[in-house]
């Protein structure tokens, strides 16, 4: 919610009456379908694993968080506009978002979507054959490794905290997580905008950039990426001495435009720690 909301201020948009439909109503889903209602949208669908429940003037989302308390599922709650569980990703919306399981969007369902913005609280929802096509075809995405960051972010609050002994306030924790996210969406924006990429491509250009600064201030050299990937099928005119910003171009411009027209069994996940699983994410397509 955070990176969405700063998404449209961003692009000078108003997030009010913008209309938003969830895959998912549990600790994510349905908590991004509070936030977003407070903020002013106008959440039309909500799903689980029984039924996608859908109201074009907007749901009430506290009744639904009732309903579902005791463990009940969608399907029997009092809305009386009840659709099959997988209708909630090709609804007529704004805003998509998937917060359930990986891979629901992709090659036999992309054309289908109608949201202008999709973003990814689950973790990678979107396949590569889906996501360059939505892409291409003008849809913004709000890529996982950028958006559902947070959980991660508060984690790392958390071990701070223990090594410091002093426990922040709910209200520290929630502008710190808003700041660094913030941030995060800013440096991907710009990187957007020079490279003309998309926001994921921006967000992997900008991680792997970070893991190499870091191998090198650990005194690793990257020498030549035959020895890292002996396999790796690059023109011969790569195979030279690589330096960050080189073996980086050829990570983004190389892998993501030779293999995300393919679809994959499985969703491509590269928020790996190391540039060399990173490397070996792509590879192994």
């Amino acid at each position: 919610v955070i990176v969405l909301k700063h998404f449209f201020q961003h692009s000078s948009q108003d997030l009010i009456n913008q209309s938003v439909a969830i895959q998912g109503f549990g600790n994510v889903g349905m908590y991004a379908a509070k936030y977003l209602s407070d903020l002013g949208c106008k959440v039309v669908a909500v799903s689980d694993v029984s039924a996608t429940v859908y109201n074009e003037n907007g749901l009430d989302i506290q009744s639904l968080e009732n309903h579902i308390a005791d463990g009940s599922l969608l399907k029997d709650c009092s809305e009386k506009n009840i659709l099959d569980r997988d209708a909630v990703l090709s609804l007529n919306c704004d805003i998509l978002i998937p917060a359930a399981i990986g891979g629901v969007i992709n090659s036999s369902n992309w054309e289908n979507i109608q949201a202008s913005v999709i973003v990814e609280a689950a973790n990678a929802p979107i396949t590569p054959f889906a996501d360059y096509h939505l892409h291409d075809r003008g849809t913004v995405i709000l890529p996982d490794i950028l958006a559902n960051a947070g959980g991660v972010i508060v984690s790392y609050f958390e071990w701070t905290q223990n090594i410091q002994q002093h426990w922040w306030s709910l209200e520290r924790v929630n502008q710190e997580l808003e700041k660094m996210l913030n941030d995060a969406a800013n440096d991907c924006f710009v990187i957007q905008k020079d490279k003309n990429v998309s926001l994921r491509e921006a967000a992997y250009f900008i991680g792997v950039q970070r893991v190499i600064e870091a191998l090198e201030l650990r005194g690793f050299i990257l020498v030549n990426i035959s020895k890292i990937v002996p396999s790796f099928p690059l023109p011969s005119a790569l195979y030279k001495s690589v330096y960050p910003h080189s073996l980086q171009d050829t990570v983004i411009n190389f892998l993501f435009c030779k293999l995300r027209k393919r679809e994959r069994p499985d969703p491509v996940v590269l928020i790996s720690p190391v540039v060399y699983s990173v490397l070996g994410q792509f590879l192994q397509v």
